[in-house]
């Protein structure tokens, strides 16, 4: 009995099962795709993963978190830029993980990359961030992600507790070439000694016209 035709082929039973299907039409889509392409970027998360919360947690965090905090932190929401707390704070001292106290980032590797939200060039001590692939705003649009690979971002989140913080990019300013992307509503900032600001030759500042903007055109 022959197979219904509505543009599919017969199963070949000698195909390993997963295998995927030769195509049959020179130049299409999945012929142009290359059998061994893998996206770019990390592959593992590093560190804790994320949890599921028990329910007594999860109330104990609404109870101790502003509904913004706990939708960036544990809902992973973006924040709006140029509004947030902490973009345009330059005071002296160390900017903590909201949820655990975890120390994240410090004043000093703080700069204005003109994204909107709190970019810093470095982190306190790597194993203090979990690092994983996020492709969540491509969704199964693989041909998009093959075209512009830029496209794929690594998600930045509190190795402790599994909050989520912001995301990581590579074009950031000198020495690390880093960007570490944050949500204010993930940080809580902690005073180091006297209330002092930066003295400006010690801050770094990247235009809107970086090379953020050119990379895939998107600053988040």
């Amino acid at each position: 009995m022959e197979p219904r035709r509505f543009g599919l082929r017969p199963v070949n039973s000698n195909t390993p099962r997963g295998a995927p299907a030769p195509s049959s039409t020179p130049g299409s889509a999945s012929s142009r795709i290359p059998r061994a392409w893998k996206p770019q970027g990390p592959q593992q998360t590093q560190g804790k993963p994320s949890r599921i919360l028990k329910k007594e947690e999860k109330d104990e965090l609404l109870r101790k978190l502003t509904p913004m905090q706990y939708r960036v932190t544990q809902e992973k929401l973006t924040e709006r830029p140029y509004s947030n707390k902490y973009y345009k704070h330059w005071e002296r001292g160390v900017y903590s993980c909201v949820v655990c106290g975890e120390e994240l980032f410090q004043s000093h590797t703080k700069y204005d990359s003109g994204s909107g939200w709190p970019s810093f060039y470095d982190i306190i001590d790597k194993d203090k961030v979990s690092l994983k692939q996020d492709l969540s705003h491509v969704g199964a649009n693989l041909l998009l992600l093959v075209c512009n690979p830029s496209l794929a971002r690594t998600e930045v989140s509190c190795s402790t507790c599994g909050a989520h913080v912001g995301h990581l990019f590579e074009d950031g300013p000198k020495p690390t070439g880093k960007r570490f992307c944050v949500n204010s509503a993930s940080l809580e900032f902690r005073p180091q000694g006297p209330v002092s600001l930066l003295p400006l030759d010690q801050t770094v500042s990247v235009g809107r016209q970086g090379r953020g903007r050119e990379r895939g055109g998107s600053w988040w």
